[in-house]
């Protein structure tokens, strides 16, 4: 469905079956957007945010608690009010913040441009530039335990944190491309999804990863998994937008029909029967919606 003229979504996020939203930007403006459904995509509205810069992802700890994250080091909340009021919080850098993450209410993580990762401890009030190591553009993080995180980027960049972020190590995954997504659907299995149609996985919790296709030279923009087996990826190429799946924890995939979609830049599922895939077609925004 599209939900708006002159829009590109850039990040899709739902706290439960019901409630989602999605963020980007308004194309002509330039400044950024957040919708929001209640009734589990059927209808979406425009909240209020401000002129906000472009928005590249927005995370829920939980149902009523949120936060949204872009460039110029943007970052929005909405508390106690289940996304209706949002409120610019000093992030304390002016990079571009690509994806958030939080662990709990209180502990969060947000990345961006040359090696940002800033954590806060107090649900945003503020936040701490972290050692990364590297000046790389990071793309995703994703945290499966309170102390235990990876993050990727630009330039193959994949790491890892085992004590909460005081420490970021580099992952050996033996590719140089442009990574876009990292997702663990347990502890110890994990994907990861770049440039060149690339998916690697690991079993190990990132002590070694191994290439497993996605069959085409796709740009793979994000992935998702509901279970071991059971993933998504999307992306697209020349010829417009794609998605692909697997059953088998990603030793084979299969392209999933989308209609005439331009590109698709986030996907996710709110369980293991409702998925939902953001991006553009031309100048609309659109939502993608497929479950029981």
């Amino acid at each position: 469905m599209s939900i708006g003229v002159d829009l590109q979504l850039n990040s899709v996020y739902f706290p439960d079956v019901n409630n989602g939203y999605v963020a980007g930007k308004n194309a002509l403006t330039l400044h950024g957007v957040i919708f929001q459904t209640i009734n589990g995509g059927s209808a979406w509205s425009a909240l209020s945010i401000g002129k906000a810069p472009q928005l590249n992802s927005v995370y829920f700890p939980d149902v009523n608690t949120g936060y949204a994250v872009g460039d110029s080091g943007t970052i929005l909340k909405t508390a106690n009010a289940a996304g209706i009021a949002w409120t610019a919080l000093s992030s304390g850098t002016k990079r571009m913040l690509n994806a958030v993450f939080f662990t709990d209410d209180l502990t969060g993580y947000a990345v961006g441009d040359t090696g940002t990762i800033i954590k806060t401890t107090n649900g945003g009030t503020s936040w701490t530039p972290l050692t990364t190591g590297t000046a790389n553009r990071l793309t995703s993080v994703y945290f499966t335990r309170a102390d235990t995180g990876y993050v990727v980027g630009y330039g193959g960049t994949a790491l890892k944190t085992t004590n909460g972020g005081t420490t970021w190590l580099p992952m050996s995954i033996g590719i140089n491309n442009q990574l876009n997504s990292v997702h663990f659907p347990n502890v110890s299995t994990g994907y990861i999804f770049g440039t060149g149609g690339i998916v690697i996985k690991t079993t190990n919790k990132g002590d070694t990863w191994s290439p497993v296709s996605a069959g085409q030279d796709n740009y793979l923009s994000s992935g998702f998994f509901t279970d071991v087996n059971t993933g998504y990826t999307v992306g697209g190429n020349s010829e417009g937008g794609n998605m692909m799946e697997t059953s088998n924890g990603g030793s084979s995939w299969s392209p999933v029909s989308i209609g005439a979609v331009s590109y698709l830049s986030s996907v996710y599922f709110s369980d293991a029967n409702h998925g939902f895939a953001v991006g553009n077609n031309t100048v609309y925004g659109v939502v993608l919606r497929w479950g029981e």
